[in-house]
């Protein structure tokens, strides 16, 4: 019964000095912690995409009224992807009609909608991202200063990509036939949604 007893009392004092010891956490590998790297390899660790639920949430109703002039629960068709960081708004044009007048007589295409269709890539990591973004580049491809990282406008795309952090962001407009019109709008816009991922 003693022996019993005194078992019982050292398992409790053993599971009490486990229970309120603290691992401790060296400099080094504190710094790798806050650095964002693997404390046993060394490596990048892979960020997780705050916005993966919906892309929409990354540019509200109320930014997109003040920058194209126009409701876009009402005056938009607006379409997301779940689990996918994107979100599309489709609009008419203001002359429409006479673009698809001219459709209908002519070989020559005019599109009658706007389109600003927003994606978010979560690359994990920076270098990753990185890659991906110099694998857009080519001869065509405009640098645009003061956004992210680094950002490109893609004219052939009509897509200005923005490498923030471990995230590239792209962001496509098409509201006219001119690049320049469309590239400053869609800096506006961009703007905007970088904004709101620091938030």
């Amino acid at each position: 019964m003693r022996f019993s007893f005194l078992l019982a009392i050292l398992s409790i004092f053993l599971f009490s000095n486990c229970k309120n010891d603290k691992p401790q956490i060296s400099d080094a590998a504190q710094k790798k912690m806050d650095a964002g790297l693997d404390t046993l390899t060394g490596a990048p660790v892979r960020s997780e995409n705050p916005y993966q639920l919906d892309g929409c949430d990354l540019f509200p109703d109320a930014q997109f009224q003040e920058i194209f002039g126009l409701n876009p629960a009402t005056e938009t068709n607006k379409r997301t992807l779940k689990n996918e960081s994107f979100c599309l708004w489709v609009w008419k044009r203001k002359d429409w009609k006479e673009r698809e007048s001219h459709n209908d007589k002519s070989d020559v295409f005019q599109d009658p909608e706007c389109r600003l269709a927003l994606k978010l890539v979560n690359f994990g990591t920076e270098t990753d991202a990185t890659a991906q973004l110099k694998s857009l580049q080519n001869e065509k491809t405009v640098v645009v200063p003061n956004f992210g990282t680094t950002a490109f406008w893609l004219s052939e795309k009509s897509t200005l990509v923005i490498q923030q952090k471990s995230f590239n962001v792209h962001v496509t407009l098409e509201i006219s036939d001119l690049a320049t019109e469309n590239l400053e709008k869609a800096k506006l816009v961009a703007a905007k949604v970088l904004g709101n991922m620091t938030k």
